[in-house]
């Protein structure tokens, strides 16, 4: 059978990094893939940047 495949959001986080690094002990599930927002992209229009960040592996 497959590896559960794990995206996490907010990946950059305390939670973030802990469900990284539960998934990665956990058998049968691997992270694939996380997100998280960033800092404002400019204070004065309110947008947010987004951004990956490298997944460690086991």
């Amino acid at each position: 059978m497959s590896d559960i495949q794990v995206g996490v959001f907010g990946v950059s986080g305390r939670m973030g990094s802990e469900v990284v690094r539960a998934v990665g002990r956990a058998d049968g599930m691997t992270v694939v893939g996380g997100s998280d927002l960033g800092e404002p992209a400019s204070r004065s229009s309110g947008r947010r940047s987004s951004s990956t960040s490298p997944i460690p592996t086991r």
